[in-house]
C-alpha cells in the first residue's frame, strides 16, 4: 500500500511473512496506545443510531484504516482493497498470514532445530532467538 511516512508508525516495518509476529505485536501496541483496539479487533462495533457516536466511530475507524494501510506491505494490498472497515482488513491480513505460516511450518521446524548458541551470546539472547522461532 502506501509508503510509511506516518509518524505514528515510528519504526514499525511493513509486514512480511518472516517478521509478521513482530509487526502484529507492534501494531497491536499502537492500537492499544490510541485506545482504538476495540475498533480493530471488532469488539467495538459501529453504532446503529445516526448521530455523534456513529460519526465518532467512523472517524476513528477511518483513522485506523489509514494507519493500517500505511503499515501493510504491497503483498496485502490486493487482498484488502475491497475492505472498508478496519477489523475486516485486520482479520483478512491475519488469516492470509496464518495460512502462509501453516505452509511454512516445516521450514520453521528446521530453523528451530538449527538454533545454536553462538560463542559470545548470553543465555538471554539465545532464549530470545528460540522464542522468536517459536512465535
Amino acid at each position: 500500500m502506501a509508503n510509511s511516512s506516518n509518524k505514528e508508525l515510528g519504526n514499525i516495518q511493513h509486514s512480511n511473512a518472516e517478521k509478521f509476529h513482530l509487526w502484529k505485536f507492534q501494531m497491536h501496541a499502537l492500537f492499544m496506545g490510541k485506545k482504538l483496539l476495540g475498533i480493530v479487533d471488532g469488539s467495538e462495533v459501529e453504532p446503529t443510531t445516526v448521530g455523534v457516536a456513529q460519526a465518532d466511530w467512523k472517524k476513528c475507524d477511518n483513522q485506523m484504516i489509514s494507519v493500517l494501510c500505511q503499515a501493510l506491505s504491497k503483498k496485502y494490498g490486493e487482498y484488502v482493497v475491497v475492505c472498508h472497515i478496519t477489523h475486516v482488513i485486520w482479520n483478512k491480513v491475519c488469516v492470509i498470514q496464518e495460512q502462509d505460516f501453516r505452509e511454512n511450518v516445516h521450514a520453521l521446524e528446521q530453523k528451530f532445530f538449527k538454533c545454536d548458541m553462538v560463542e559470545g551470546d548470553i543465555i538471554a539472547l539465545y532464549i530470545g532467538k528460540i522464542e522468536m522461532v517459536i512465535n
